[in-house]
């Protein structure tokens, strides 16, 4: 846990004592509670996503994976400075589109205002802390009928970054950009 490193050297090394010690071991014993929240996904939009390293310039249908991206994710595509074309996502028969084993490469876009910013109470220590307002969007991209020979995952990835990083903030507000690569894996 390297987010609580410093108390958990405290902890077992040092032997310290006090409230915030205390509450991050019942923390990490599982004893505590505490409430976590989350933005509502606002259902699910199926696409079809091409795996990167599938050279036909017009796909089979038997290389487009199914995927899914969230409605609120899917709302913000074009606010974030992304089209569907540039993402690779196309239309899908879900009765014959295979997705066993396939996590499609993700694009994070965290949209940080910098001037709305709180000093909530961590449920974990007790202690107050600075956070602004953020609010994050998974969008699954695939490879791209135009760049299929020619683009790998991070190439893409670095194109849709830098169509992100295009788009004018208004005031106070930054994007972060970060990736995920595709996976297949074995079921």
């Amino acid at each position: 846990m390297k987010r609580f490193s410093r108390l958990q050297y405290a902890a077992k090394t040092l032997k310290a004592t006090g409230p915030v010690i205390t509450k991050y071991q019942a923390f990490r014993s599982g004893t505590a509670t505490y409430n976590a929240t989350s933005q509502a996904r606002q259902g699910t939009v199926k696409i079809g996503i091409r795996a990167f390293g599938v050279l036909a310039a017009t796909p089979a249908a038997a290389t487009i994976y199914a995927s899914g991206v969230t409605g609120r994710a899917n709302a913000q595509i074009t606010a974030n400075g992304l089209t569907a074309l540039t993402l690779g996502h196309r239309d899908i028969d879900t009765a014959n589109t295979p997705s066993a084993g396939f996590n499609s490469a993700k694009l994070i876009v965290a949209v940080v205002n910098n001037a709305s910013t709180t000093t909530p109470v961590s449920q974990i220590t007790g202690l107050e802390y600075k956070k602004a307002a953020t609010e994050s969007y998974t969008i699954p991209f695939g490879a791209t009928d135009a760049d299929a020979a020619t683009e790998g995952q991070y190439e893409a990835f670095q194109r849709l970054a830098g169509q992100v990083a295009g788009v004018a903030p208004a005031t106070g507000i930054s994007r972060r950009v970060s990736f995920r690569p595709e996976a297949f894996r074995l079921r």
